[in-house]
């Protein structure tokens, strides 16, 4: 594969043995700023994990409502890439399609019949971004290291997250609890080293980590030069359903993004993420 650029805080880490992929993706561009998204993906959905993953979208909606509703845009000089997890969401897929008990996970997986993940691609591909299907994380961080030197305005992350961790997928144990692997985690340490180098510093934009206990992450990517935010505790992805309505498009007015962050998106979800700024 040749790249060209043109959670949460209760789960437990399993230890089991992995496997990487060694391949390295070749990246360059001749664009002078790169953006880009890191999109995790969703758990299948377990009936004993009430707070995981009902919905396979929250991630993605939550940066498709953020483009759509013009929350976030494209710099003049800027390329936008989006790292997603497919694998993930073609497991998810899958598993919400053959399920012989949940009526409305089954119900999403065919209302997509080619898959989430093509869903995501298509959406992708007609914004002018580019798509990646990452499938390892060695895949990323050895493709991130080819970008340009100080070409990087800003990154994005949607999806689980621990405290020192950026979680590409989420799993269940055999007690129904969520659990991750290694392979499937992008420490903060692995990414500040890449990022180390590639930050096209004072650009004015704006990193975001969304995902429950991220602001460890976003202070040490701060320190490679990029002004970054994430979350010191949980925030409510499930509120991104109350304002998009997923077939139609139709977007309800107010910036989204911000309520997320400040918690106050809904009755339901009283604790503060306490969001917070790093870098400035």
């Amino acid at each position: 594969m040749s790249w060209l650029w043109g959670g949460s805080d209760d789960a437990e880490v399993s230890v089991e043995p992995v496997e990487e992929s060694s391949e390295v993706a070749a990246i360059s561009t001749p664009c002078p700023e790169n953006f880009v998204i890191i999109l995790g993906a969703p758990g299948n959905y377990d009936e004993r994990d009430t707070a995981h993953d009902k919905s396979w979208s929250h991630f993605f909606r939550l940066i498709q409502v953020a483009f759509n509703s013009s929350l976030v845009s494209k710099r003049p000089n800027e390329c936008i890439h989006w790292f997603v997890y497919g694998s993930g969401y073609e497991e998810r897929w899958r598993k919400d399609k053959n399920d012989p008990v949940l009526d409305t996970q089954r119900a999403d997986a065919n209302r997509y019949p080619d898959g989430y993940l093509h869903r995501i691609e298509e959406w992708i591909n007609s914004k002018g971004h580019t798509f990646h299907n990452m499938g390892s994380v060695s895949e990323f961080t050895n493709g991130f290291s080819t970008m340009p030197e100080e070409s990087l305005s800003r990154i994005w992350f949607s999806g689980h997250a621990s405290d020192n961790n950026l979680w590409l997928h989420l799993q269940h144990n055999d007690a129904g609890q969520a659990v991750n692997r290694r392979d499937r985690m992008i420490e903060k340490g692995a990414l500040k080293n890449a990022v180390n180098g590639k930050a096209k510093k004072d650009t004015g934009a704006i990193s975001k980590f969304y995902g429950c206990n991220t602001s460890q992450v976003a202070e040490s990517v701060s320190t490679q030069g990029l002004i970054s935010e994430g979350a010191q505790n949980s925030i409510n992805f499930a509120y991104i359903d109350s304002v998009e309505e997923l077939f139609t498009g139709k977007i309800l007015s107010g910036n989204h993004l911000v309520r997320i962050e400040n918690g106050n998106a809904s009755s339901k979800h009283a604790e503060n993420p306490n969001w917070t700024r790093y870098g400035e």
